[in-house]
């Protein structure tokens, strides 16, 4: 099973990729402990580009990212036609200009990419969308197009039938966001939300009072163990009787999801500590095994305690967040606008945008924590 370490904030293969040189634009059939990372690890040389992979095989995955199923032929497809060497080296090779970029940490200088035009973004317009600054690299005002979330909504609008002008108001307190702006209508839409799992929890305020889009976007919640670590994360037996730290407050509900009951039938020690970088400074000392994090917390939590090179990432996901457009279900347009917004989405899906877009906010992300 192929290892990956983080280095310069990002992962990279440590051991050898056999289909390195293979061709894009070709089927491959999955193997056993294939994963999403892997796969385009192995074809793009970037294992960021998993989604590259995913959506254009979303039905014979079944909407699966985690464990996928043996002997299913995927299509690995070329990214605008081009190689993959041509393609980990697209996004460096459109740098203008260097800027410097805020983020939740210390501000860094990145290389600035070009953003999409915004013909349909106006002060004035008939759609009025609400997001917030401090979650980069999905919507922060001073980054690359307002985010990478913030672009795909963009796009999204003007791949939808009959596009209709939108506004964006930037309101930094999300704790006011779902609850009285967007319930009270103040606003039409508001982004980026995770959706609860609705049909195990129907009263959950946000199922009983929103409109959920289609995912816009997911990322991967991986296990982060130190360099030296003699284990891996391929089964899910592996994590029995190991500790496990994620931040007080987060979610936990991948931790019991499709059998595991890890929580249910103390399976694991989940440890609780103050923040990401509590809990990697813990794994530092040795007094947990895992860490949790998506693929951006982790790395940049990493870089930002100057850990690179002492801790590895499992190229297996531990679970998905998905991220969408809200509405409120009172919205007297709500089901219309829903519809218009899912609707370009599924047509920008199956465009070479969607990735185009994704890719660049990874470049920048990448120079952001260097």
């Amino acid at each position: 099973m192929l290892k990956q370490l983080i280095a310069g904030g990002v992962l990279v293969m440590v051991a050898g990729v056999a289909q390195a040189q293979e061709d894009c634009g070709r089927t491959y059939v999955l193997q056993e402990g294939d994963t999403l990372l892997s796969i385009a690890q192995n074809y793009y040389g970037d294992h960021s580009k998993w989604s590259v992979v995913y959506y254009a095989n979303e039905e014979a995955l079944g909407g699966n990212l985690v464990d996928l199923p043996q002997g299913v032929a995927l299509n690995v497809p070329c990214i605008n036609g081009e190689t993959p060497d041509d393609v980990t080296t697209t996004a460096a090779s459109a740098a203008t200009e260097t800027e410097t970029v805020e983020t939740t940490e210390p501000a860094k200088t990145v290389t600035a990419l070009q953003a999409d035009p915004t013909p349909l973004l106006q002060d004035d317009a008939d759609i009025r969308l609400l997001t917030g600054s401090n979650y980069a690299p999905f919507t922060q005002q001073d980054w690359l197009g307002g985010g990478m979330f913030t672009e795909l909504v963009n796009a999204s609008f003007e791949s939808a039938p009959s596009p209709l002008p939108f506004s964006i108001t930037w309101e930094n307190d999300w704790s006011q966001h779902l609850f009285p702006l967007l319930d009270e209508k103040k606003f039409d839409m508001g982004f980026p939300w995770i959706k609860p799992d609705c049909a195990a929890d129907p009263n959950n305020e946000r199922c009983t009072n929103f409109h959920f889009s289609e995912p816009v976007f997911e990322f991967l919640e991986l296990l982060y163990a130190k360099a030296d670590a003699d284990y891996g994360f391929f089964d899910d037996s592996d994590i029995h009787g190991k500790s496990l730290c994620r931040p007080a407050g987060y979610f936990t509900h991948d931790l019991e999801e499709n059998g595991r009951l890890w929580l249910t039938n103390d399976l694991i020690d989940l440890v609780r500590a103050d923040s990401p970088a509590a809990c990697f400074e813990l794994l530092a000392e040795g007094k947990v095994d895992f860490v949790s994090a998506n693929e951006f917390l982790g790395p940049s939590t990493i870089a930002s305690l100057d850990m690179t090179g002492d801790v590895k990432a499992m190229e297996r996901a531990l679970s998905t967040t998905t991220l969408h457009v809200v509405i409120s279900k009172r919205h007297w347009r709500g089901t219309t606008n829903m519809y218009r917004f899912n609707a370009g989405l599924e047509a920008l899906k199956k465009t070479a945008r969607y990735e185009q877009i994704v890719d660049r906010h990874w470049q920048v992300f990448r120079d952001s924590i260097k």
